[in-house]
């Protein structure tokens, strides 16, 4: 009787045993996963961060361009005008007066950062916006140590100050823009955590 209880308990060890690694090898694989999901979220993050500055790129050239031939297009008028003061000077004494300086270029600033923005604003909600501050962290990769409120704080100071408006300031445009999205979207969502709590 003895030997078939030292089986029993044997057995129940080994089954004891067993349950443990497999928890510790789904443990180990969920952790792979999310390593995983956070890395491809980086590599679309980093795509569509190439994406933007390209588009600001190109948008910036465009502005300058449309700047270079308004500037163009001024200096022949002023030039038409001025010839044809001197042709005129024997009879008139007035002196033209130039136009008033364009504004558009300061609309095509404003459309483009309207443009960008919008495009950040969608672009950092569907990356972050659908999950919890541990998460968006997590994708963002400040990860915390742990899901304690006092590691999430930590790595949640971490984001806020890698995406301040102050770090991003001599960015590009886009890169400024799509870092102030994703700063506020953070502070919202730790005001959401901390009130949980």
């Amino acid at each position: 009787r003895e030997g078939s209880e030292a089986r029993e308990l044997e057995r129940r060890e080994h089954e004891e045993r067993e349950r443990a690694a497999n928890a510790a090898r789904a443990e180990a694989n969920e952790r792979e996963a999310a390593a995983a999901a956070a890395t491809a979220a980086a590599a679309a993050r980093r795509k569509e961060a190439r994406h933007e500055n390209d588009q600001a790129r190109r948008w910036e050239e465009q502005r300058r361009e449309r700047a270079r031939r308004e500037s163009d297009a001024q200096r022949a008028k002023t030039a038409g005008r001025e010839s044809s003061g001197a042709r005129n000077s024997s009879t008139s004494t007035s002196v033209p007066t130039p136009p008033a300086p364009s504004d558009s270029s300061g609309d095509a600033d404003e459309d483009l950062e309207d443009s960008l923005r919008t495009s950040a604003a969608a672009s950092v909600q569907s990356e972050i916006g659908w999950g919890d501050l541990p998460s968006a962290l997590r994708v963002l990769g400040c990860v915390p140590l742990d899901d304690t409120p006092a590691a999430v704080r930590t790595a949640y100071k971490r984001a806020a100050l890698r995406f301040h408006p102050d770090r991003t300031r001599g960015a590009a445009l886009a890169v400024r823009i799509r870092g102030e999205e994703v700063w506020k979207l953070l502070g919202v969502k730790m005001e959401t955590f901390s009130a949980a709590r």
